[in-house]
């Protein structure tokens, strides 16, 4: 059988790290003495344990994010297969609307961005791009390709992300807590232990 003789406390992961302190604070609140030295390192490393709890705790996944990344997935979707049939018709010279979507896709594509770049940054570039398709020279091009499905999908999809993130930022965590504030309730919990 190996011995553990060291725990990089740091190098653990946060729910190894939080397993450990939880279980070192009750072997050690079991004991019973009268040394209130003990007793006091004992608090404080309750304390620090109890702060990084709520730190992690406030950290989870939020349910408004989860629901945002649902509704830009499917706006990412629809924004691809709208760009593509626009793209189709702007490359086919037999296309009754062939000039209209040439122009069309070539400002779409200006302010197009890779899905990966975020739901902030892909919420601007959406709006931009829902801007474009609602000037008058562009606007009878949807019912004409017959976008009108996909165009109406991408508009409610993109305004329920805005609807998600504007409630993600009532209850922004960072604003809350500060930057780095797991690792600081870390440190604190490390050093009292």
């Amino acid at each position: 059988m190996k011995q553990i003789h060291t725990i990089t406390l740091r190098a653990l992961e946060n729910y190894k790290h939080f397993s450990l302190m939880n279980s070192g604070i009750n072997l050690f609140t079991a004991i019973q003495t009268e040394n209130e030295t003990f007793h006091d390192y004992l608090k404080a490393w309750q304390e620090a344990f109890q702060e990084e709890d709520k730190v992690m705790y406030l950290l989870r996944k939020s349910l408004e994010l989860e629901n945002a990344q649902i509704q830009h997935d499917l706006r990412c979707n629809c924004l691809t297969a709208l760009l593509g049939i626009i793209r189709h018709h702007a490359r086919c010279t037999l296309s009754k609307s062939y000039t209209q979507a040439k122009r069309l896709y070539a400002h779409l594509k200006q302010v197009r961005l890779n899905k990966k770049v975020g739901l902030d940054k892909m919420s601007s570039s959406i709006h931009h791009i829902l801007e474009i398709l609602n000037l008058d020279e562009f606007k009878p091009l949807i019912p004409t390709l017959g976008l009108e499905d996909i165009y109406e999908s991408l508009k409610t999809s993109h305004e329920a992300v805005i609807l998600w993130q504007k409630r993600r930022d009532k209850v922004d965590v960072t604003k809350q807590l500060g930057k780095g504030a797991l690792f600081h309730a870390r440190q604190r919990t490390d050093e009292t232990y």
